[in-house]
């Protein structure tokens, strides 16, 4: 054991050595570990209680081989930082609970990007020089690592993405599994393209036919659809169709009698129409075209029904529309609408919400289940900020009957000066989409029939129409819009609909119009000339 003068003296030549030669002799592992310039080793915890060079004096006299009292040579400074590194992720990877998790495929996730590496888990769950190095090379490629001031993932944040990759994963053998065993799964249409037994729609990711490349390539593809693109999936256990009702399908939508697209087509559309607009910088008069040409060119011609439309503009984008919807050779889709808001957003909803009923409504004869549909596919698209209110119907113009349901839009005026009551409301329970979870949009809907009388007539409008104001704030209301079409009902629909909107910007004196307006009139001639 050195005396007190030979420690006096190592004290001096430590003092001089760190005076010197600083990027040596202060090098810390992970903050915290003084790292020795001579052995290169973990020379212990720094005490802030201590002087570092009591501390440092303690570990070169008792615990490094390298000093030799003093005689030794301090290895070079970027030696150290190299070792130094290598420390610090020995620490971590042995003490961080963050730099210690893995999948149940054993591979190591970065705390920093969240990614599964090629690192995989060394046995007896101490990390090995080869793990060390092999951390090391990824942190050194990791983009996010790489940053100045780069800060980890926190750790619930890292560990559900984990769970999410596992989940992921064994989804994939489940997958992997059920086309192993069950032709269901393996179902293509004409094109090429997997049919996915849940949702019965055509997945065009999945397309490969030779059944060695299915097994290994297709799991994750469908997977990644089973849950994040398809409505059906997580509802039930299993498919709730049978073999034979798949192949039915099939048979239809390769002959054109079902749609073949999906929800992903939905999204795609968004996107599309969300860098066509933004790429611009004359964003709202492009986000303006997309909202013209959703709107027909024309009115659809139904032997005895006559159809007129008119759609008035305010001076900030909205997101009313209408549309006709061809649903088969005897009935025939109409849709009014109103997303909430103003702006590209609401004219890129509106997009979105015409794409989801055009994809819905053929083939599909009951509003209500279309709207189910709508509102599965479109509710994640507002991320509760946004709302859309939707009236549809679908008209049997060979039987005359109009089945509607009501997500929360304004209700349609009848008219029929015949009827005993000349004026009225078709009343149903509805609950706006966008304003709830599934199961109250449920609990709220209504589907009604209507069975039309020869002089009928449908008016459909958005709230642009009856929430007009004055320079007083008061409203244009619906009375005022019963006795115009009280007054000329029995006319022309489009001098009906011009004389709606002339009553509006009479009424409102001259002051900007706050909303949309758009109109729709339907009516039932009968066996009137």
């Amino acid at each position: 054991m050195a005396g007190p003068v030979k420690r006096y003296l190592w004290k001096q030549k430590i003092h001089r050595g760190i005076a010197r030669h600083s990027d040596r002799w202060k090098i810390l592992v992970d903050g915290e570990f003084w790292l020795c310039p001579f052995c290169a080793k973990v020379g212990f915890r720094c005490d802030p209680a201590r002087a570092l060079q009591d501390q440092i004096l303690d570990h070169l006299a008792n615990d490094c081989a390298e000093w030799k009292e003093g005689k030794g040579k301090p290895q070079l400074a970027a030696t150290l930082k190299e070792q130094a590194e290598r420390s610090s992720l020995r620490i971590r990877l042995q003490r961080q609970a963050a730099w210690r998790l893995f999948d149940f495929e054993n591979r190591w996730y970065c705390p920093y990007c969240a990614q599964p590496t090629e690192v995989t888990r060394p046995m007896g769950d101490r990390p090995t020089e080869e793990m060390v190095d092999r951390v090391g090379a990824h942190l050194r490629s990791c983009d996010l690592a790489k940053k100045t001031g780069a800060k980890e993932i926190p750790l619930e944040t890292l560990r559900e993405t984990v769970q999410q990759h596992n989940r992921f994963r064994s989804q994939v053998a489940a997958v992997r599994s059920q086309m192993e065993s069950l032709e269901m799964w393996r179902l293509f249409d004409a094109t090429g393209g997997w049919v996915c037994p849940f949702c019965a729609c055509v997945v065009e990711e999945v397309r490969v036919a030779e059944l060695a490349l299915l097994l290994s390539v297709a799991p994750p593809l469908m997977t990644q659809h089973l849950q994040k693109h398809c409505p059906e999936f997580g509802k039930n256990p299993q498919p709730a169709r049978s073999l034979e009702e798949m192949k039915s399908l099939v048979r239809d939508i390769n002959e054109g009698r079902r749609p073949r697209g999906t929800v992903r087509e939905l999204e795609d559309n968004l996107a599309s129409a969300r860098a066509q607009i933004q790429s611009t910088a004359t964003e709202l008069d492009r986000a303006r075209d997309v909202q013209r040409s959703i709107l027909p060119l024309k009115t659809p011609d139904l032997p005895g029904y006559q159809v007129a439309c008119r759609y008035e503009p305010a001076a900030q984008l909205g997101g009313d529309f209408y549309a006709f919807i061809t649903v088969d050779e005897a009935h025939l889709g109409l849709l009014m609408a109103d997303v909430s808001g103003h702006g590209a957003d609401a004219a890129l909803l509106m997009s979105m919400t015409k794409k989801a009923f055009d994809l819905r409504g053929p083939g599909t004869l009951s509003p209500l289940q279309v709207l189910r549909f709508i509102h599965r596919d479109i509710v994640p698209d507002l991320r509760g900020q946004y709302f859309i209110t939707v009236f549809y119907g679908v008209l049997d113009y060979q039987r005359h009957a109009l089945q509607f349901g009501r997500a929360g839009h304004n209700l349609p005026l009848l008219y029929n000066a015949r009827r005993e009551c000349d004026v009225a409301l078709l009343k149903s329970r509805g609950m706006a989409i966008g304003l709830g979870a599934e199961e109250d949009f449920e609990k709220n809907m209504e589907e009604c029939t209507l069975k039309l009388q020869s002089g009928d007539l449908l008016l459909l409008y958005t709230d642009g129409l009856v929430e007009a104001k004055n320079r007083q704030g008061e409203e244009f209301k619906l009375a005022r819009v019963s006795e115009i079409v009280r007054r000329m009902g029995q006319g022309s629909l489009d001098a009906l609909l011009q004389a709606l909107i002339r009553a509006v910007t009479d009424y409102a004196e001259g002051q900007a119009q706050e909303d949309d307006i758009a109109l729709m009139a339907v009516r039932y001639v009968g066996g009137q000339s």
